[in-house]
């Protein structure tokens, strides 16, 4: 199901986007491809990434050194991580539960972790990574990283700054 798509969410459409805030995933998470659960770092341009629309080729890899404010989630229900993963504050995940509904009046949305930050679930990282990585595609593509649905930019977005 490409993101361009009328029936589906578009990068134009993230609620709460933070571009000021740091985007990325921290060294450890797995992320699923074709070769299996892989972690964030040893992904490589050229490796198939299972995305919500299919397979795609990981054109770059972004690596935000020393990134800020970064957040952990924790066990957000059923098929979610049991164990906290930290992404940077402005990485925006696919919403697709109850929370999509509640909070902002849809079956799906596109939403910045920042704004799902309750103390609990998403809350501040205890410690930061050094590095953030965030994987790159031809077009913005939504992986499944840590037990969530990411949203990774297109080749055509600048790269996310730190505040």
């Amino acid at each position: 199901m490409p993101l361009d798509k009328p029936e589906t969410v578009s990068q134009t459409d993230t609620i709460g986007a933070a571009h000021a805030l740091p985007a990325g995933i921290a060294p450890g998470t797995a992320v699923m491809t074709l070769d299996g659960l892989l972690p964030v770092e040893h992904l490589l341009p050229g490796d198939r990434v299972i995305t919500r629309c299919g397979i795609a080729i990981l054109q770059d890899i972004r690596v935000h050194e020393d990134p800020g404010p970064c957040l952990a989630v924790s066990n957000t229900g059923p098929g979610r991580p049991r164990d906290s993963v930290a992404f940077g504050a402005g990485q925006t995940i696919l919403l697709r539960d109850w929370r999509a509904r509640a909070m902002f009046g849809r079956a799906s949305a596109v939403v910045a972790l920042s704004r799902l930050a309750d103390g609990e679930a998403v809350a501040p990282a205890a410690t930061a990574p050094a590095r953030l990585i965030e994987p790159v595609f031809a077009t913005p593509q939504v992986i499944y990283a840590g037990g969530l649905e990411v949203l990774c930019p297109g080749l055509e977005a600048e790269p996310a700054r730190a505040a």
